[in-house]
């Protein structure tokens, strides 16, 4: 029997359980006094109490980690038949993300520091899985946000996780608030009281799961309204919880007071006008939705021709979509096989894309993506060099790259993320200063002449790539290319050029640009004989 306890004992310490035992000052001889066996056996049953509480709260830690384990392995079912389809839907994306930012960072704090838990750690980290930071959760959160306003989605639909019938996800209250809150943060008010409101109206009976009052909500609308310099709407929400929900809070009550007293400084004051939308912005998400009304190639379809190349007997499938600025879009260009020996060999490439001059580039949500370089001149990987060298047979322009005065840069191939964009830009530098802090190879070159950007991939939904200034949106298709001219024949900007990577709603997304430099197109692209004439005179 000792040895039975001494092996339970032994179970105790190396689970992480522990043993620690208390010795009162003094002597530790008890067995020569009836009076200390006495309180040994007292204190027995007292420890045997303890014990048994210590049990019952480990096998309630014990069944909220088995129900966890449960709810995590119904929620990642669909994840083991194909990993890429389940990310590829935006509200998968975020649970994916706030499960490792939330869950699995709270589970590892919940089962302590035992050596199991250090064998369970240690097997993670070998894993090599990634993890989230509070950064991945944020731009998961705006990346819902952005792909709501520029796709028309209603909140009841995304917290359904529907999205074009396509199943996702679907939100809880909890993601409404937070959702709600970060709206706030980037100026989008009117959105967040829809994502607020929705907490208002199905608003659970039993809430104790929640990490905030219904209070909280009304203040948070109260607080959007107020930014939008509605006071009437944020009075009436405060008055909700200082009225009604917590008539003893002092605190709201002053609140109240403070608001009422802004608004009637204001009613003696003419109300200010909310500024109208940007013309550009309308027309950029008009775009990227495919609104009839805005889409010039989908009321004038494009000019289909078989456009001679170099090689006479391989021309290419040419789609004219706009003559000025000259825009068309290739089909067929890529096959299969090269389109994913690019993607595959940029993969682990892959670092995030900045905005900027590239002596000051800077990460932002202008730009949702991780680009990757891959050059003509790798020894290891010479499909890059055929597919320049097919850019400059279909183009008829220079592609060949240099280590100094290259007519080309390598391609970028970029990988879109959750809700992935570019908003509008222009390929070609602001200023001819900023031409200065080009790389070596690209030094006394000029400006980016021409785009010619491959689509690797099908894209389920949304990605495409607009031209919002002239009405011209082309659509992602896979092993296509769009080419267009950064400058006219004059040799000045093409401003009608500024283009966008539509959010990508559904799937995921994969081009890679080859940019075409001045330098070595001299006798290429030759000057046209009047400074208005079009690319074709």
């Amino acid at each position: 029997m000792p040895g039975k306890m001494a092996g339970i004992l032994f179970v105790m310490i190396i689970s992480g359980v522990g043993v620690r035992v208390c010795v009162s000052q003094g002597t530790s001889d008890v067995f020569s006094s009836t009076v200390h066996l006495k309180d040994l056996v007292i204190g027995e049953q007292k420890m045997l109490q303890a014990f048994d509480q210590y049990l019952q709260k480990e096998e309630l830690k014990l069944k909220y980690l088995k129900e966890l384990f449960t709810k995590l392995q119904e929620d990642t079912a669909e994840v083991v038949n194909d990993p890429v389809s389940y990310i590829g839907h935006p509200l998968n994306a975020f649970n994916t993300i706030k499960r490792f930012h939330i869950v699995w960072t709270g589970l590892l704090n919940t089962i302590g520091t035992n050596l199991l838990y250090q064998e369970f750690h240690q097997t993670i980290v070998a894993s090599g899985t990634p993890w989230t930071s509070e950064l991945d959760y944020q731009g998961a959160i705006r990346a819902i946000l952005r792909i709501q306003k520029v796709y028309n989605i209603t909140v009841d639909s995304l917290v359904a996780g529907d999205i074009q019938q396509y199943k996702g996800m679907a939100l809880d209250h909890t993601d409404c608030f937070e959702i709600g809150k970060v709206a706030i943060s980037i100026g989008e008010n009117k959105i967040a009281v829809e994502w607020l409101q929705r907490i208002i109206d199905d608003y659970p009976t039993e809430s104790g799961h929640l990490n905030f009052t219904l209070s909280q909500v009304y203040l948070t609308i109260a607080q959007a309204y107020a930014a939008m310099s509605d006071l009437t709407n944020a009075i009436r929400h405060i008055e909700t919880v200082a009225l009604v929900l917590e008539p003893l809070n002092h605190e709201m009550k002053n609140l109240l007071w403070q608001y009422r007293k802004a608004n009637e400084s204001l009613t003696l004051q003419p109300v200010p006008q909310l500024p109208s939308e940007d013309p550009l912005r309308v027309s950029y998400e008009a775009l990227c939705r495919g609104d009839p009304s805005h889409d010039e190639t989908y009321l004038y379809p494009g000019y289909c021709h078989l456009r001679k190349t170099a090689i006479p007997y391989c021309p290419a499938k040419e789609e004219i979509l706009r003559l000025d600025p000259y825009i068309s879009i290739f089909h067929d260009v890529l096959t299969d096989t090269l389109a994913n020996q690019l993607l595959q060999t940029a993969s682990p490439q892959l670092f995030r894309a900045t905005i900027g001059d590239p002596s000051i580039a800077v990460e932002s949500d202008i730009r949702i993506s991780k680009v990757a370089w891959l050059w003509d001149n790798d020894q290891h990987n010479i499909f890059i060099k055929t597919i320049s060298e097919r850019v400059a047979e279909i183009t008829g322009l220079s592609t060949t790259y240099r280590d100094v005065l290259s007519d080309a840069e390598p391609f970028q191939v970029v990988n879109y993320g959750m809700g992935g964009q570019y908003e509008p830009h222009h390929d070609f530098y602001e200023t001819r200063a900023s031409l200065k802090n080009a790389p070596l190879h690209l030094q006394d070159t000029g400006d980016r002449i021409a785009t010619f950007m491959f689509y690797l991939n099908d894209v389920k939904a949304g990605g495409a790539t607009v031209f919002p200034n002239i009405n011209i949106r082309v659509p992602p298709v896979k092993n296509g290319a769009a080419f267009w001219y950064n400058f006219k024949p004059s040799g000045q900007h093409e401003m009608d050029t500024q283009h966008a990577g539509c959010p990508v709603l559904l799937g995921e997304k994969w081009v890679a640009n080859k940019w075409i430099r001045e330098f070595g197109q001299m006798f290429r692209r030759k000057c046209k004989l009047s400074e208005n004439s079009l690319e074709t005179d």
